[in-house]
């Protein structure tokens, strides 16, 4: 039932209050902790839950598993990101998807892409065609080729028509 008090008004308070472990900062300015690098880690010091270095990344995990990193260039995410929204603000004005560390698909202006100024693309690699979905179901396909084609449904079964 002890509590340790620190500052003129008792601003810093170290105590339990039968459940938890408090750390509390009743005073104005802010709660420092001050040192180049700061690791949490679960009771058994088995997992890891955040690490910070300074000048370095900050990385958050999850049941001991990256999840979150801080990089010189950014963040790094590992599994799903859900977000309630998004906004990119880039130089060049496009979206890169990569799949297994190769890049797929752009989206965005034809000239960060190769194309002309003016235009905003949707732009699939060499060799790789484009199909579009309702409903989990495909509608339309263009080829590798560039060629369209219409997918309709028979019976219960996709046909695509070249």
């Amino acid at each position: 039932n002890d509590k340790a008090t620190f500052g003129a008004s008792d601003d810093l308070q170290i105590y339990h209050d039968g459940s938890n472990s408090v750390i509390a900062d009743k005073g104005t300015g802010h709660l420092l902790l001050t040192t180049p690098s700061f690791r949490l880690r679960n009771d058994a010091q088995t997992q890891e839950i955040l690490n910070a270095t300074e000048g370095g990344a900050v990385t958050a995990y999850h049941n001991g598993s990256q999840k979150l990193a801080t990089t010189s260039t950014g963040i790094d995410v590992t599994g799903t990101a859900t977000m309630d929204g998004l906004t990119v603000d880039t130089a060049a004005p496009f979206m890169s998807f990569r799949e297994s560390g190769a890049t797929k698909l752009f989206i965005g202006e034809s000239s960060a892409v190769g194309g002309g100024a003016g235009y905003y693309d949707f732009y699939a690699v060499t060799g790789l065609g484009q199909r579009f979905f309702t409903n989990s179901v495909e509608r339309m396909r263009i080829d590798s080729s560039g060629n369209i084609q219409q997918a309709t449904s028979v019976n219960g079964l996709s046909l695509i028509h070249i």
